[in-house]
């Protein structure tokens, strides 16, 4: 078997984990992207009867999907086989492709893991955890030698050193598409997520310094047996290091980020975006934004 053949066995296990996945595994393109399809709209029409629906599927189409891929496996192999002993393909703008393609993947892989695991070893160091850091060392090292392998394998292929068949070269830049592909599709589902994850925290921490002026505000009056003049004055008296901050990133409020107060006597919001002290009212300290948060409550109402 020459190092582009695929294993049968790992293409009909591919399957049973994913329908599909070992046709793409092994090249058979066409018929892992229609298994792929016909399971996911099975999945999605039958979703109310999955309880029924998934032994059936692995008693009956899984296991005739996983014998395909099997069966497509050898016949890509043969095919592989029958190219090579037509001769070497000759180097053209699909091999230069391939190897850019792979030195971007090669130096990517080799560089964000290769310092995911020198970050990793030294916090494991930090902490006394030299078996932990002796084994993420370890690791590091063995995925930089694979990078190098991989390099070296792309530069022989690209110098004529060693035979590469075109099915090869197609095979792994449709699977470098692919992945590309479902990274775009994860990424645009979980964006938004993150985006309100953010917010949410940046939001949180603006209600958590509200909290903390107001504890400093609830300390001066019983220190002083007086309300405060301003709310500069909880700095003066060294209650607060400092005016909090207001509008950190991701809060979606048209505010600039801000360390300033406003004294309101009357209480009533301005929309100045700062912090409001409203000497002798019920809430005397507040936020002066009539904006919302991402439940759509006003900030001032806290």
């Amino acid at each position: 078997m020459n190092s582009n053949e695929k294993s049968p066995g790992l293409s009909a296990l591919f399957s049973f984990i994913v329908p599909g996945l070992g046709h793409l595994y092994c090249g058979a393109w066409g018929r892992g992207l229609g298994a792929g399809a016909l399971f996911c709209v099975l999945f999605f029409s039958l979703g109310g009867i999955a309880d029924f629906f998934y032994p059936l599927c692995y008693l009956t189409l899984v296991p005739a999907v996983a014998y395909d891929a099997w069966k497509a496996s050898g016949r890509e192999n043969l095919a592989e086989r029958a190219e090579l002993a037509a001769g070497p393909v000759p180097l053209s703008w699909l091999h230069w492709l391939w190897g850019a393609i792979r030195a971007v993947w090669i130096v990517a892989f080799a560089l964000a893991f290769g310092a995911a695991a020198v970050s990793g070893a030294m916090q494991a160091l930090r902490h006394g955890a030299y078996g932990g850091a002796l084994t993420i060392t370890l690791f590091g090292l063995g995925l930089l030698v694979l990078s190098w392998f991989a390099g070296r394998s792309t530069w022989r292929v690209l110098t004529g050193a060693e035979p590469i068949t075109k099915r090869a070269l197609v095979d792994e830049l449709c699977g470098t598409a692919l992945l590309l592909a479902f990274a775009g599709l994860m990424i645009a589902i979980a964006a938004p997520a993150f985006t309100g994850l953010f917010r949410k925290s940046a939001e949180g921490a603006m209600k958590n310094r509200l909290g903390e002026l107001r504890a400093a505000f609830v300390r001066y009056r019983a220190d002083n047996s007086e309300n405060p003049p301003s709310l500069e004055a909880l700095v003066d008296a060294k209650l607060l290091p400092q005016i909090p901050e207001l509008w950190p990133s991701h809060t979606k409020i048209p505010h600039d980020r801000v360390r300033a107060t406003i004294l309101l006597p009357d209480g009533k919001p301005t929309d100045s975006g700062k912090w409001a002290y409203a000497v002798g009212t019920s809430t005397p300290v507040f936020i002066d934004c009539t904006h919302t948060d991402w439940r759509g409550n006003a900030w001032n109402s806290f």
